[in-house]
């Protein structure tokens, strides 16, 4: 099977692809962990749909950590917390 949801970080002025997931909570859950690395602005697109959903990652404090879960839809916005 092909990964469905294609995962991309900002870098400088354009999108550089990362890696791909089965799922759209997979890919949620590894722009978490990539942006507790690395924080700052991921793009999760799904092939099918061709929906993109925009994420924004930055370092809390672990109590704060969480996920904005979003339908894909072409051009949604939202922010992720990662925790370290």
């Amino acid at each position: 099977m092909v990964p469905q949801f294609d995962i991309f970080r900002m870098k400088k002025v354009e999108y550089v692809w990362l890696e791909a997931t089965m799922t759209l909570d997979d890919a949620e859950a590894r722009v978490q962990d990539l942006g507790a690395a690395e924080p700052g602005e991921y793009l999760i697109f799904n092939q099918k749909t061709c929906g993109r959903i925009s994420l924004r990652v930055e370092h809390r404090a672990k109590s704060e950590s969480q996920i904005k879960r979003t339908a894909c839809q072409p051009n949604i916005s939202t922010s992720l917390t990662a925790s370290r």
